[in-house]
């Protein structure tokens, strides 16, 4: 576990400011000059599942309000002022639990439908009122994904690839806009294919999953 952060400016990466507790396996939520990092493990060595938060004001970080559980590998997204939670690793399992960040509290939401840890969490950074969370494991590699509508969970169109610990994009709020996930550690390598969450487009509501 480490405590380095770096900076992205649109060409290049530099080192930015480091975190007061070392981890891996967070969440994170925000931007550049407004970030959180949730949760982890701040091990190995030793280490184990930690509440710890901690908020970025585009050159340091500080200390923010703990989340209720230590949990580990799970999905976040949202603002620094308006972030949720979703799933992540126990141990010694995935769990289902959601939480909502106001500015100042932490609340708890309506558990996911499957829990899970190492999944993706789109949708932000512009709101905590919507959100997607895809694949991830549940000790077994899996495809389900669900829909956040600031009030309850709701499946949605699997992924076409089963796929865990993946690299995910996103922009603005997931019924309005794109959500994509790229890669994943499907056993025994990785893959390289992508996905993409396309929004609302017909009165009935209906959203896919598209493949390249």
């Amino acid at each position: 576990a480490k405590t380095d952060s770096e900076e992205y400016d649109g060409s290049s990466w530099t080192n930015g400011g480091s975190l007061s507790q070392k981890r891996y396996g967070l969440g994170g939520a925000g931007i550049l000059t407004a970030g959180m990092a949730i949760g982890g493990d701040s091990g190995p060595p030793g280490g184990g599942n930690i509440t710890t938060v901690e908020n970025y004001g585009g050159t340091s970080w500080t200390s923010g309000t703990a989340i209720p559980t230590a949990t580990s590998r799970l999905m976040a997204g949202g603002t620094q002022t308006a972030a949720i939670i979703a799933g992540g690793y126990g141990p010694p399992s995935g769990t289902n639990t959601s939480f909502n960040w106001n500015g100042s509290s932490w609340t708890a939401n309506p558990n996911i439908v499957t829990a899970r840890y190492n999944g993706l969490g789109g949708g932000g950074p512009t709101s905590q009122s919507s959100m997607v969370i895809a694949g991830g494991s549940t000790g077994s590699i899996v495809s389900n994904v669900e829909s956040w509508n600031g009030t309850s969970w709701a499946t949605a169109p699997s992924l076409g690839t089963a796929r865990n610990q993946h690299g995910n994009g996103q922009h603005g709020n997931n019924s309005t806009e794109q959500v994509f996930v790229a890669g994943g550690v499907p056993p025994p390598t990785g893959i390289s294919t992508t996905e993409e969450w396309s929004p609302e487009t017909t009165a009935l509501n209906v959203k896919t999953l598209t493949q390249s």
